[in-house]
C-alpha cells in the first residue's frame, strides 16, 4: 500500500483478457476501482445506466458500488487489460476528473504492472499504477493547442522515458521539428524536452530502487541502458550520488521511521 499524508493506494490485481468468441461483458459491481484498456477489438458497455464503447486506445475507469456491464455482443476477437486498486482517505488525490480516455497513448505501462504484480507482487506494482493514474491527471479541459500539444507529450515522456528516447525521436513521434516541440514543452513546464525525458528517466529510477528488489544492473536494463555503467554515470550526474547509495540511504530512512 502507498501512503501518503492524506490517503492510500493499494492495488489488487490484474490480468489480460482475451477472446475470439463472442463476447459480452457479464454485470458486476466491484468493490473495487478497475481500469480496463482495450487492446483489441470494441467492447459495448454501460455503467449506472450510461452507456460507452471502448475501441483500440481507449480507456475507462469504472467506480466501486455501480453497477457495470455490457450492453451488446463483441462479434470481433476482443482484448483488454484490468487492473483492481482500492483507494482510501482523499480520492481526488489519485484520480482525474474523467474516467473515460479515448486513443491513451500510454498503453505500454499496463503489461509493465501486470509484470511487475507477477514478478515481485501486487505492492511492487503499485508505483507503476500511481504513475498512470498521475498521468490520467494531467489533461485539463479548455486549454490552448500549444497546452494540450505540451501536455499530451508530457504524457508520452513519462509513459516511453528511458535511455533510448530521445528529443528527436519524440518529436517525430509526434510530427513536429525537435527545436518547435522542446519550445512548446518550455513554455508550459519551465524546461526543455530533454530535460522532461532526464527527469521522468530518474524518477522512474528512484520508484525502482524504493519499491523494488531488482538490482542497478536490472534497472539500467529495464530503462534501456545499453550498459549499468552508462546508467550509473547518468544517475550520478543529476542526482550527485550513485543508485547504490541512494537505495541505501532511503532503506536506513525508512527503517528509522517505523
Amino acid at each position: 500500500m502507498l501512503k501518503t499524508e492524506t490517503g492510500s493506494l493499494a492495488y489488487c490485481g490484474g490480468g489480460l483478457f482475451l477472446t475470439e468468441a463472442e463476447w459480452i461483458h457479464p454485470k458486476r459491481e466491484e468493490k473495487t476501482y478497475e481500469i480496463i484498456y482495450m487492446v483489441r477489438g470494441t467492447a459495448f458497455m454501460e455503467e449506472g445506466g450510461t452507456e460507452f464503447t471502448l475501441q483500440k486506445g481507449d480507456l475507462k475507469i469504472l467506480r466501486p458500488g455501480i453497477a457495470h456491464s455490457g450492453v451488446c455482443k463483441s462479434v470481433t476477437p476482443t482484448s483488454f487489460y484490468w487492473h483492481h486498486f482500492k483507494i482510501s482517505g482523499n480520492i481526488s488525490e489519485f484520480l482525474p476528473e474523467r474516467s473515460l480516455f479515448q486513443s491513451f497513448s500510454g498503453g505500454r505501462i499496463f503489461p509493465e504492472i501486470l509484470h511487475l504484480e507477477n514478478l515481485c507482487g501486487k505492492q511492487a506494482a503499485e508505483p507503476a499504477l500511481l504513475h498512470l493514474l498521475n498521468i490520467l491527471k494531467i489533461t485539463v479541459p479548455g486549454q490552448t493547442g500549444s497546452e494540450r500539444l505540451a501536455n499530451r507529450v508530457y504524457e508520452y515522456v513519462r509513459i516511453n522515458a528511458s535511455a533510448q528516447l530521445t528529443a528527436q525521436k519524440t518529436a517525430a513521434y509526434f510530427g513536429y521539428h525537435p527545436e518547435y516541440l522542446s519550445k512548446v514543452v518550455k513554455q508550459k513546464f519551465g524546461v526543455g524536452l530533454k530535460s522532461v525525458i532526464d527527469k521522468f528517466i530518474i524518477n522512474r529510477a528512484n520508484e525502482l530502487l524504493d519499491n523494488s528488489v531488482y538490482s542497478v544492473k536490472e534497472i539500467a536494463a529495464m530503462l534501456e541502458f545499453r550498459e549499468a555503467n552508462l546508467f550509473i554515470n547518468f544517475y550520478k550526474y543529476h542526482e550527485n550520488t550513485t543508485p547504490t547509495k541512494y537505495r541505501s540511504r532511503n532503506f536506513k530512512t525508512h527503517m528509522n521511521a517505523r
